[in-house]
C-alpha cells in the first residue's frame, strides 16, 4: 500500500486510483493504527474543470448509499428518484434532452447534476475499484462490522 499522507493520529493510504475523462475516483483507506489498523476507508471523487471539484464520501454507510444509488437509478427512464438515509437523487432532462442525474446529501445544500455519460463515468469507475484486491478485503471487513455480510 502506498502512504500518500499522515498526520500524528491517521494513516491515510491511497488504495486504488482510477481515471476517466470524466472523474478520477480515489479510494483511500483511514486507519487510527494505534486504536483499528485500516478499518474505515474514503472516496474521493475529483472532477476536473475551472473548479476541480472534489466530492468526499466517508464511512461505511455513506459509501455503501452511494454505491446502491449509482446501481439501482435506471437510466433508461426519467422522473425516478431515490430518497435515501444520507442521500437524495432523481433523474431528469439535461439541456440536449438526455436523461441526466440529480445527487444530493441530505445534509448540505451541494447539489450536483450529472450528464448521462458523467454518471456512467462514475459507475465505471466505482465497479473498477470494488474489483481492487485491497479494496475488496477491506470492504468486507467492513461489511461484517456492520452486520451486512
Amino acid at each position: 500500500m502506498e502512504i500518500t499522507g499522515c498526520c500524528r493520529f491517521a494513516v491515510l493510504s491511497a488504495i486504488a486510483v482510477y481515471r476517466t475523462k470524466y472523474v478520477t475516483l480515489h479510494v483511500d483507506c483511514i486507519g487510527t493504527p494505534a486504536l483499528v489498523p485500516e478499518t474505515e476507508f474514503s472516496v474521493w471523487l475529483h472532477f476536473p474543470g475551472r473548479f476541480g471539484l472534489q466530492y468526499p464520501l466517508f464511512d461505511y454507510p455513506r459509501i455503501a448509499e452511494f454505491r446502491a444509488i449509482l446501481e439501482g437509478l435506471d437510466l433508461s427512464d426519467t422522473l425516478i428518484f431515490w430518497e435515501g438515509r444520507y442521500f437524495l437523487a432523481s433523474t431528469g432532462f439535461d439541456e440536449e434532452e438526455k436523461v441526466s442525474v440529480e445527487f444530493r446529501p441530505r445534509d448540505s445544500g451541494i447539489r450536483l447534476v450529472f450528464r448521462h455519460d458523467d454518471w456512467e463515468a462514475i459507475k465505471s469507475l466505482f465497479r473498477r475499484g470494488w474489483q481492487a484486491p485491497e479494496v475488496v478485503r477491506l470492504w468486507n471487513a467492513l461489511a461484517r462490522e456492520y452486520g451486512e455480510l
